[in-house]
């Protein structure tokens, strides 16, 4: 699992696998359909919808590994890994975790 972590692939990684993987992080309940600004907030990684934007204006946003740059991105079923989470992460080392509502 540390290979997943540290290579950013988190779509081969089952439920269960992230239930192990994250069980001493904070994991928020996410709304589906929420724009990406909204999510960065609710995750607790940004403190203003000012600063969500630029994170990730500045590319230091990702979602289940891929990369977001685009601030009208909304987070549908499809982002979901088995349907239940959304691993974001900021920088290198700062993970979040949103299980779907």
């Amino acid at each position: 699992m540390a290979e997943h972590l540290f290579n950013n692939k988190f779509r081969d990684l089952s439920k269960r696998d992230i239930e192990d993987l994250f069980k001493n992080e904070d994991i928020k309940e996410i709304e589906v359909n929420t724009n990406i600004v909204d999510l960065i907030l609710s995750l607790e990684i940004a403190k203003s919808k000012r600063e969500a934007r630029e994170f990730l204006q500045g590319g230091a946003i990702s979602i289940n590994g891929e990369k977001i740059t685009d601030i009208n991105t909304v987070i549908d079923d499809s982002m979901f890994i088995e349907n239940s989470y959304i691993v974001a992460k900021r920088g290198k080392k700062n993970y979040y975790i949103g299980k779907k509502k």
